[in-house]
């Protein structure tokens, strides 16, 4: 399970931003947000972009050229907030684009570097603790953004976008209860599903975790989900609305067992918008060209594949999306 993830996780590290163009209402502030996971007790350090009116210079964090003003002051509020979570192994600024664009559009959104899942650390793949501390992390992080008064975050407006593990960690926050011994008997049953060549441990009973949904969440925008670790009666319940989003030629989640799944069993997915010729990595923005080879699999496409115009397509429709059920 882990290892699909270790060959690629430090080359997030190298990441290089690709300004996808949009209208836009604001610029995009970007700020750093501290906190403590509250499972692991991990530090945990966020990104959050926001909408401002103030301009400046590009920022460079390392080797990531941002079309952000760093640390500006906020817009006047309050402005909808969006949680937005990465996938195993990954980095809020693999999504870099969504959240800029977000903000330009008015939103906050606000994305965990998440305890013992990220590209620096994968200690908690395949754990009971990553399952429990996904969701509350997010749930933490919102506490944490509507306190603080730099953002002027509005508490009654929440959404969330999550791709991958990402989308696992929205459904647990939606009402579905999470388990590695479902996870373990979607395996056993679907072997033809080509995320299951990475489960190689049994879990035992699929006991289910309770105490994860977060209602304050109104609204979801869910990638290429991971959902062997819920039960079809755990999906059906869920019925607040949601943007699915799945990728044609999945070779990591197959769509039928995932993101189909879902669409199939809950009643909250308002539109299901499959990807045509996508692969699961065709969610992350796009790379410069000179960074695909190094990249692998993380920047690679199908022939005719166009990833920047799909991450125009992506991010209009997340934020009509989430402008119908915020504002």
């Amino acid at each position: 399970m882990r290892e699909i993830f270790r060959s690629t996780a430090l080359l997030l590290a190298t990441l290089m931003l690709t300004t996808v163009g949009h209208a836009k209402d604001y610029n995009a502030g970007l700020a750093n947000i501290d906190m403590t996971d509250p499972e692991t007790q991990k530090p945990v350090r966020a990104l959050v972009w926001y909408p401002t009116h103030a301009t400046g210079p590009a920022v460079q964090r390392g080797p990531f050229r941002l079309d952000v003003v760093e640390n500006a002051p906020a817009a006047s509020g309050p402005h909808p907030l969006i949680l937005l979570s990465h996938g195993n192994a990954g980095s809020p600024l693999g999504h870099r684009d969504t959240g800029q664009a977000l903000a330009e559009a008015g939103f906050i959104v606000a994305a965990p570097l998440h305890a013992g899942d990220n590209f620096q650390d994968q200690s908690l793949l395949g754990t009971d603790l990553l399952l429990k501390s996904r969701p509350r992390s997010i749930s933490a992080l919102i506490d944490k953004i509507i306190h603080d008064r730099r953002f002027q975050a509005d508490g009654q407006r929440i959404g969330f976008i999550g791709f991958s593990a990402g989308g696992f960690t929205g459904l647990a926050l939606l009402g579905a209860r999470p388990s590695l011994g479902q996870m373990g008997l979607h395996c056993k049953l679907h072997t033809d599903d080509a995320f299951c060549q990475y489960v190689k441990e049994d879990f035992g009973a699929p006991d289910p975790i309770d105490g994860l949904a977060d209602p304050r969440i109104r609204a979801a925008v869910i990638m290429a989900p991971n959902t062997s670790l819920f039960n079809d009666a755990d999906l059906q319940k869920i019925d607040k609305p949601m943007l699915l989003m799945a990728a044609e030629k999945d070779q990591i989640l197959t769509a039928p067992y995932h993101a189909i799944r879902v669409s199939q069993l809950s009643p909250g997915v308002r539109e299901f918008w499959i990807m045509e010729n996508a692969q699961h990595f065709s969610f992350l923005a796009p790379f410069p060209e000179a960074m695909r080879a190094e990249l692998g699999e993380l920047a690679e496409d199908r022939p005719g594949f166009d990833r920047q115009a799909s991450h125009q397509e992506i991010n209009q429709k997340t934020t009509a999306f989430l402008e119908e059920f915020l504002y």
